[in-house]
C-alpha cells in the first residue's frame, strides 16, 4: 500500500508543479496581450479622432479665410462702385462725391476754355472752372459782381475772352483765376474749397449761400 501511495503524491505534485509553471503564465500572457491590443485601439481610436478634429479644424479656418477674403472684396468692389456712381451726375452737372459736395479734376478742364458747369437740377448755381498755367483748377461764380440782379448777369466765352451778357464788357479768361472789381466774376469763398492734388473740393453747404445770386438770372 505504502509503495503506491508514494509515486501517487508525486504524480499529483508534478501535475501542480506543471499548472504552476507552464498554464499560469500562458493564461496570464494572454490576459495581457488583450489588453495590451485594447490599449492599441484605443489609441488608434483617440488618435484618428484627434487627427480628423484637427484636419476638420484646418479646413473650417482655411475655408473661414477664404470666406473673409471673398466677402472683403465683394464689400471693396461694391463701396468703389458705389463711390463712383455718387460721383457721376447728368451731362452739364457737377460730380458730386459721396459727402454731396462739388468735385472738380485739374486734368478735365483746359487753360484756353472755361467749363460751364451747373451745380445741380435743383440748383441754378452756375460755375466757371479752368486749368492755370501750373495745371491747377480755378473756379468762380458764373455771374458778374456790378451786373448781378439782371437777367444777363452771366458770362459766355468769345474766343479767348469772357462776355458778360447784361453789359458786354469783356475779359481776359484768367479773371477766373483771381479776385478782381467791376463785372469780374464773383469769387468763393476760400474757406468752402479744399484743394486736392488732382483738383478741387467745394462744400456743397458754403455754395448754397449764392443761391440767391442767380434767382434773376436768365436761363442759358
Amino acid at each position: 500500500m505504502k509503495k503506491f501511495i508514494l509515486p501517487l503524491i508525486a504524480g499529483i505534485l508534478l501535475v501542480i508543479a506543471v499548472v504552476i509553471v507552464v498554464v499560469i503564465p500562458k493564461k496570464n500572457t494572454e490576459k495581457d496581450d488583450t489588453k495590451a491590443g485594447v490599449d492599441v485601439s484605443s489609441e488608434n481610436e483617440v488618435t484618428t479622432e484627434e487627427k480628423t478634429v484637427a484636419e476638420g479644424e484646418v479646413t473650417t479656418e482655411a475655408e473661414a479665410v477664404t470666406d473673409s477674403e471673398i466677402t472683403t472684396e465683394a464689400e471693396s468692389v461694391d463701396e468703389n462702385d458705389t463711390v463712383t456712381e455718387a460721383a457721376l451726375q447728368a451731362d452739364g452737372f457737377a460730380r458730386l462725391n459721396e459727402d454731396g459736395n462739388v468735385v472738380i479734376y485739374a486734368d478735365e478742364l483746359s487753360e484756353d476754355k472755361i467749363s460751364f458747369i451747373k451745380v445741380s437740377e435743383d440748383s441754378r448755381i452756375e460755375l466757371l472752372a479752368k486749368k492755370d498755367a501750373k495745371g491747377n483748377a480755378k473756379v468762380a461764380l458764373g455771374t458778374c459782381q456790378s451786373c448781378n440782379g439782371s437777367p444777363g448777369a452771366y458770362y459766355t466765352q468769345v474766343g479767348d475772352e469772357l462776355q458778360c451778357n447784361n453789359c458786354g464788357l469783356t475779359f481776359p479768361i484768367t479773371v477766373v483765376e483771381e479776385a478782381g472789381g467791376g463785372c469780374h466774376p464773383i469769387m468763393i469763398d476760400e474757406a468752402g474749397i479744399k484743394y486736392t492734388d488732382d483738383g478741387l473740393i467745394i462744400d456743397m453747404s458754403v455754395l448754397a449761400q449764392y443761391e440767391y445770386l442767380f434767382e434773376k438770372v436768365a436761363e442759358h
